[in-house]
């Protein structure tokens, strides 16, 4: 899912090795906590070890089948993906703990999280943060003059507008006045679906690209800098 949105990343500064740090513990972290837990309880008892080891494997075999079956069936709900997900990990479990054909071949599946670390770091969109140069956040401007730009994401124009296509001056009395002090394009709309791309596309006049993420070294030109080389 992090992958499929690197704007996640981006809106909060990750960049570089902050990505592979996350990826290093989004893959570690987990399998080293369930070990942990697994090892103290086999201090107890060993069957419970065992039984935690499979609660394990069943929350985690879950997990996968519910990200499959969204895509498979995307208009189910959650209640049916919960429990179709929850009889395939019971299924996988019991294969498991009967077969050792099958543990054998979760055995030999053991480097699949590295594999899935270097696809999500250098093979998905987030490639473009893990090699990015420069700060994923805002540049730094050194002019003076005053600035203000609001974005109103998803919202529709004609929301604004009274009978007359203008800017209704009694809901919306001080959009009504930046109106009348400025330029009103009623029939703007953007070209993009998506926040990530449409925002680039206004400061660099150029439709931004899909999946890309929003960060200055992606858009190096932009609105922002042209006006700090025009009036610094």
């Amino acid at each position: 899912m992090i992958s499929k949105n690197p704007d996640f990343l981006a809106a909060r500064a990750l960049i570089g090795w902050q990505v592979v740090a996350l990826g290093l513990v989004l893959v570690l972290v987990p399998p080293l906590l369930a070990l942990g837990v697994e090892a103290a309880a086999g201090l107890a008892s060993r069957p419970l070890r065992v039984l935690l080891h499979l609660l394990f494997m069943a929350l985690l075999v879950a997990l996968i089948a519910i990200q499959a079956l969204k895509d498979i069936a995307p208009s189910a709900g959650s209640a049916a993906l919960i429990t179709v997900a929850s009889m395939l990990a019971l299924a996988a479990v019991a294969g498991y703990a009967r077969a050792s054909g099958l543990r054998s071949f979760v055995t030999v599946l053991s480097p699949a999280p590295a594999v899935f670390l270097a696809i999500f770091l250098f093979f998905s969109p987030v490639n473009d943060l893990t090699f990015a140069s420069g700060s994923a956040e805002t540049a730094n401007v050194s002019s003076r003059v005053p600035v203000v730009m609001v974005v109103f994401d998803e919202v529709s124009t004609i929301a604004f507008e009274d009978a007359r296509e203008r800017i209704d001056p009694l809901l919306y009395s001080n959009l009504a006045a930046l109106a009348r002090d400025g330029t009103w394009f009623r029939y703007a709309t953007a070209p993009t679906d998506l926040t990530g791309t449409a925002t680039p596309t206004i400061l660099t006049g150029n439709v931004g690209t899909r999946h890309l993420p929003p960060i200055l070294s992606s858009y190096p030109r932009n609105l922002s800098r042209c006006s700090v080389a025009a009036t610094g």
